[in-house]
């Protein structure tokens, strides 16, 4: 669960920034502009997910320990991260 939310934050973070702005520019009839600003965001969006994807390939034990994660469950949560 605490992983999800992580992931979920990250998310929003890239989300809720870019949107708003995006938004402001459309009202604007600045299309190009916009475009460029969700453009940007979809690619941070995708930069973000290659590091928390390379974070959780390297660091999946540290991090099921940390989440406290029962020892009966640990195997099937290694089986999909």
């Amino acid at each position: 669960m605490p992983l999800i939310l992580i992931i979920a934050a990250f998310a929003a973070l890239v989300g809720s920034g870019g949107s708003p702005r995006a938004s402001i520019y459309m009202g604007k009839g600045e299309h190009d502009t916009a475009e460029k600003i969700l453009t940007g965001c979809l690619s941070l969006q995708i930069i973000v997910s290659i590091i928390l994807t390379v974070i959780l390939l390297i660091w999946n034990e540290k991090i099921c320990y940390s989440c406290l994660v029962p020892v009966k469950i640990r195997f099937l949560m290694r089986r999909h991260i």
